[in-house]
């Protein structure tokens, strides 16, 4: 899954775009209990729920490497691998 946006700025001297993601963590539990957000300018763009069968099956790697091992399948969240730390670059 592609996540685009764009926004308009009226000059150069516009300051950049701010993008976010967030999620929340379930304190009793210590995963990742809703859907990741994306915002662009404090205005949600999207958010994403995998569903029962995880980011594995919304990303049909399945379907797209038939066969390939699902190194997420033991962590037993459909959240994986964000039900956990991640570092973004």
């Amino acid at each position: 899954m592609l996540l685009s946006g764009t926004k308009k700025v009226s000059s150069e001297c516009d300051a950049p775009p701010a993008h976010s993601v967030t999620w929340s963590i379930d304190k009793e539990c210590q995963y990742f209990s809703v859907s990741p957000r994306f915002y662009l300018d404090d205005e949600e763009l999207t958010s994403i729920e995998p569903g029962a069968g995880g980011f594995w099956e919304l990303g049909n790697f399945d379907k797209d490497v038939p066969g390939i091992h699902n190194p997420w399948a033991s962590d037993g969240d459909h959240m994986a691998p964000f039900d956990r730390e991640v570092c973004s670059i």
